[in-house]
């Protein structure tokens, strides 16, 4: 295998890790009862009406 397809692979597979980090961690905030970051929290509130998501406003951590 060529050295620039492998370390596109391996570019392409950590890309995938930290995606899927990134996402268990923001289920576990929203399990463990913390809620949204506010960075997210604020990207939904901006996108969504607050009913549609169930996220309170001024509720940010």
């Amino acid at each position: 295998m060529p050295a620039a397809e492998l370390v596109h692979q391996i570019g392409f597979v950590l890309c995938h890790f930290l995606q899927i980090s990134v996402i268990s961690v923001l289920i576990a905030d929203v399990v463990a009862g913390r809620g949204l970051p506010n960075v997210f929290r604020r990207a939904l509130l901006d996108r969504l009406p607050a009913e549609f998501c169930l996220i309170r406003r001024g509720t940010e951590r």
